[in-house]
């Protein structure tokens, strides 16, 4: 092998490489009311890649790109939804990005461009209220929530204040918000609890939760048991633990924040109503 074959081949992996390691994916659903007994949301499919592959994907024609650097690109969505999280209508929003390590002012933006619009399409639209949030650390038995999978009857459910709500969703292979991805699991129990959120109107509870995987979990580094936390030969064990986000969570107009994301991340939320 030539020498100048060689280092085509070093740079094309390193090059291959730097945008495998940025890429993740998150499903985000941000529910604003409800119209004719229909679920009104902003959903956005959030992307993080390489501000190189993301310029080369939306053809942006930047001059000065990062390879190592981050960019998040934002697919988001005007979307109705039965109450067993069915999808009825998608209508697209708009596509958008940002450039570092956070997008959370640009899907801002773009959630006030989805709400702004619902306002005018649904006029007789009852709003949520936000009433609760947590970061469950990524574990499958959290203070309010926990996921369970019967493998007899090939069933999932999420359990909510001790009541189990069959969901059928993670199933369905054809919905828009999986992406087709192939970390996407067959069972529920295959994923792990991240955020927690509660809203409510004057008839119904709408509970979203995050569920994901990731890096960290496939390499055992994130347990819930606490005899299995600390340093080990191969590392460091981190011990999850679900906390409160700083952050203020009781307005439908400002409800948006960032789902905490591991390592090669994949993500989606799903909702049941109580």
């Amino acid at each position: 092998m030539t020498k100048q074959l060689c280092i085509f081949i070093i740079l094309t992996f390193q090059t291959t490489f730097s945008f495998a390691c940025l890429n993740t994916y998150q499903f985000k659903i941000f529910p604003v009311g409800v119209s004719q007994d229909k679920i009104v949301t902003v959903d956005v499919q959030i992307r993080r890649t390489s501000q190189v592959e993301g310029n080369r994907w939306l053809k942006l024609g930047l001059e000065k790109t990062d390879e190592w650097g981050e960019m998040w690109i934002l697919y988001s969505y005007i979307s109705t939804y039965d109450k067993k999280q069915k999808l009825i209508s998608l209508t697209s929003l708009d596509t958008t990005y940002s450039i570092g390590k956070t997008y959370a002012d640009t899907l801002y933006k773009t959630y006030q461009r989805g709400l702004k619009k619902i306002t005018t399409e649904f006029s007789d639209i009852e709003y949520f209220k936000p009433e609760y949030i947590s970061f469950c650390d990524f574990q499958q038995k959290c203070n309010l929530v926990k996921i369970q999978s019967d493998t007899v009857s090939n069933k999932d459910y999420v359990v909510y204040e001790g009541k189990k709500y069959q969901t059928d969703i993670v199933k369905d292979t054809s919905y828009y918000g999986f992406d087709r991805s192939p970390y996407h699991p067959e069972t529920i129990t295959g994923l792990y609890i991240n955020s927690i959120r509660v809203y409510k109107t004057k008839t119904i509870t709408l509970l979203i939760t995050h569920l994901a995987t990731g890096h960290e979990i496939g390499m055992g580094w994130i347990t819930s048991d606490p005899k299995k936390a600390g340093k080990t030969e191969d590392g460091e064990i981190s011990l999850a633990k679900e906390y409160k986000p700083n952050l203020t969570f009781t307005d439908i107009k400002k409800s948006t924040y960032e789902e905490p994301l591991l390592h090669h991340g994949y993500g989606f939320d799903i909702f049941i109503i109580k």
